[in-house]
C-alpha cells in the first residue's frame, strides 16, 4: 500500500522520449466502433431522431452507454496523443503538431457543420460561426449546431489539445492537478456562474489525461472480462448514481455544462474497460475493478431496500445489466470481450465520421423520406439513415484524409 502511494505522489505527465515506430493497434478502432454505435443508437432509436420511424419502447431508449462512449472517446484521445507524442517537449514539435491535430478533426468537422446546418435550419448564422470555431458551450451560453449536437464534445477535446502543449511542457506532478480539478467541478455543482465552465472542461480532463498516463507509462500486461464491465457500464450510466446521491441528500446542481461532477462515477468503470481493451494492467487497476462493481451494486441494494429498484425503466435495465455482469466477473473468458470488438473494427476506423454525421442525415431522412408509416417503411428509413451515414463517414476517411495527408507531407518537405 505504502509502495503505490509512493508511486502515485510521485507520477509526473512526462513523455518517456521514444524514437520507436508505434505499431498501429486494431483493438482501438474496435474500441472506437461499439463506442461510435452507441452513440448513434441513442441518439437514432433512444432520443427518437428519426422521427415518425422512431422506437418508442421505453427499454429501446435506455439500452446503451452513450454517455460512457464519450467518455471513452475521450481516454483514447488522451491515449493516442500520448503515443504520437512522445518525444520530449521542444518548441519545433509544436506547429507539426497542431498542424496535424487541425488535419485530423477541421476538415471533416467543417463539413459535418455544413450538413447539420443544411439538415436543420433552426440556428442563427451567429452559432454557427461560434460552433466553427468550437466555442460551443453551454456553461458560457453558447449551444452545438441544432442540426449536429454530438459537436458538443469537440469544444472539450480542443480544450484538451491545447493543454495537452502546457502538460508536454511543464511535466506537473499527477495529484495536484488531480486535486485542482475535483475542486472546480465540486465548486460548479455548489456554485455555477465561471466555475461550470472550468468544472467542465476539469471533469473530461480527467478521462482525457488518464488516456495520456497510460500512454506515457507503458503499462504491463493483463486481461480483463470485458463483457462484464461492459454491463456494469451500462448499469452505472443508467443508474446516475453521483446525480441520485447528490439530489438525495437535498445538494441540486446549481450550474449548467455538459460534463459534470457525477460524471467522474463513470471514471473507474471506462478506465477499467479501456485497459481490458488493449489488455493493459497499471497500479491500482485490481481496486478500481472493485470500484467498478461497487458503485452499481451499492446504488442496487440501496435502490432495493427503498422498494424503489424496479420504479422505472432506467433502474429496471441497470438492475438487469448487474445481474448478467456479476456471474461474467468470474465466468467470462478473456477471449469473448475482444471477439465481440473485432467486429466493430470497420466502423472503428470510420468512427469519427459516423459521430459527426449521423444526426445531420437522420434529419435529412425525415425530411424527405417518402413513406413514414408501417414497420417496412421503418426499416427502409433506418437502413437509408445507415446507408448514407457510412458512405459519407468512408468518403471522408478513406479519400479527403489520406489527401490531407499527402499534401500536409508535401507541404513540409517543400518548406524545410
Amino acid at each position: 500500500m505504502n509502495s503505490l502511494l509512493s508511486k502515485l505522489l510521485g507520477l509526473r505527465f512526462a513523455a518517456n522520449n521514444q524514437n520507436d515506430k508505434i505499431s498501429y493497434d486494431n483493438r482501438l478502432d474496435g474500441l472506437r466502433g461499439f463506442a461510435a454505435c452507441s452513440v448513434m443508437y441513442v441518439h437514432i432509436m433512444g432520443d427518437g431522431e428519426l422521427g415518425p420511424f422512431a422506437l418508442s419502447a421505453e427499454w429501446a431508449r435506455n439500452i446503451h452507454l452513450s454517455r460512457s462512449a464519450v467518455m471513452i472517446f475521450f481516454i483514447t484521445s488522451g491515449y493516442v496523443i500520448g503515443l504520437t507524442n512522445r518525444k520530449q517537449f521542444s518548441p519545433s514539435l509544436i506547429n507539426d503538431y497542431i498542424y496535424r491535430r487541425c488535419l485530423r478533426i477541421v476538415p471533416v468537422y467543417l463539413i459535418a457543420l455544413g450538413a447539420g446546418w443544411l439538415a436543420f435550419q433552426g440556428s442563427s448564422w451567429q452559432n454557427l460561426g461560434e460552433n466553427i470555431i468550437f466555442l460551443q458551450n453551454c456553461a458560457w451560453g453558447i449551444q452545438p449546431l441544432m442540426g449536429d449536437l454530438p459537436v458538443w464534445s469537440l469544444h472539450y477535446e480542443m480544450v484538451y489539445y491545447f493543454g495537452f502543449i502546457l502538460i508536454w511542457r511543464w511535466q506537473p506532478r499527477v495529484w495536484p492537478l488531480a486535486i485542482l480539478f475535483l475542486i472546480l467541478p465540486v465548486a460548479d455543482w455548489f456554485e455555477g456562474g465561471i466555475f461550470s465552465v472550468l468544472g467542465g472542461w476539469s471533469s473530461g480532463a480527467f478521462f482525457w489525461l488518464t488516456g495520456l498516463l497510460l500512454a506515457w507509462n507503458r503499462p504491463a500486461k493483463s486481461s480483463t472480462p470485458l463483457i462484464a464491465f461492459l454491463l456494469l457500464a451500462i448499469a452505472t450510466e443508467r443508474l446516475c448514481p453521483g446525480k441520485m446521491l447528490l439530489n438525495g441528500i437535498g445538494l441540486p446542481y446549481a450550474g449548467c455544462t455538459a460534463i459534470q461532477l457525477p460524471d467522474l462515477f463513470l471514471l473507474p468503470v471506462c478506465v477499467v474497460v479501456f485497459s481490458g481493451v488493449l489488455e493493459i494492467d497499471f497500479p491500482g487497476l485490481k481496486a478500481l475493478r472493485w470500484v467498478s462493481v461497487m458503485i452499481p451494486l451499492g446504488t442496487c441494494i440501496l435502490l432495493w431496500k427503498m422498494g424503489r429498484l424496479l420504479e422505472n425503466a432506467p433502474w429496471t435495465i441497470a438492475s438487469a445489466a448487474l445481474v448478467l455482469a456479476l456471474p461474467l466477473l468470474f465466468l467470462e473468458s478473456a477471449t469473448w470481450g475482444q471477439r465481440l470488438l473485432k467486429k466493430f473494427r470497420p466502423l472503428g476506423k470510420i468512427s469519427y465520421g459516423l459521430y459527426l454525421f449521423h444526426l445531420p442525415i437522420s434529419f435529412f431522412v425525415v425530411q424527405w423520406y417518402p413513406w413514414q408509416t408501417g414497420l417496412a417503411n421503418y426499416l427502409g428509413a433506418v437502413i437509408s439513415w445507415l446507408a448514407l451515414t457510412l458512405g459519407l463517414s468512408w468518403v471522408c476517411e478513406f479519400r479527403l484524409q489520406p489527401r490531407l495527408v499527402a499534401f500536409y507531407k508535401q507541404w513540409r518537405i517543400s518548406t524545410h
